[in-house]
């Protein structure tokens, strides 16, 4: 899979299963990611929220993104790093309108938190590769 390959599927299946780790045990949340592009795979999240502080003290993770038919499904393994862009911030909160009814007043962007996934490596599955072992190639 190449990389434009990974953000095409992305951007066409924006919600995934995200697996973080919290004091060696495994996390996982169903996540609204907001996009792919040739910088990683982006996503917020409240600082409140204790998904903010598993991924401050160890920024390992695990997305799994399932395409609409359920036909194929797509890991993607990374590191989660917080991103501080004030231009980058405006078009989530353009695009997701939503957002400014959570915001909290005097809190920087509102409370919320820009991620970034990095580091990519990536396992390409399909009913027809069903039996085999997954194998996550770094793109």
């Amino acid at each position: 899979m190449t990389r434009q390959e990974l953000n095409d599927f992305v951007n066409a299946n924006l919600f995934a299963q995200l697996a973080t780790v919290d004091q060696g045990r495994p996390r996982v949340r169903t996540m609204h990611v907001f996009r792919a592009d040739a910088q990683g795979i982006l996503f917020h999240t409240g600082v409140a929220k204790s998904l903010h502080a598993q991924l401050l003290a160890d920024p390992r993770v695990e997305l799994c993104f399932t395409s609409a038919d359920r036909g194929r499904q797509v890991r993607v393994a990374g590191r989660a790093m917080k991103v501080e862009d004030d231009a980058l911030w405006q078009q989530v909160l353009g695009a997701r309108r939503y957002l400014r009814h959570m915001l909290v007043e005097g809190e920087p962007r509102g409370g919320l938190a820009l991620f970034r996934v990095l580091d990519l490596e990536v396992a390409d599955w399909s009913m027809t590769a069903n039996r085999e072992e997954a194998r996550f190639v770094k793109i």
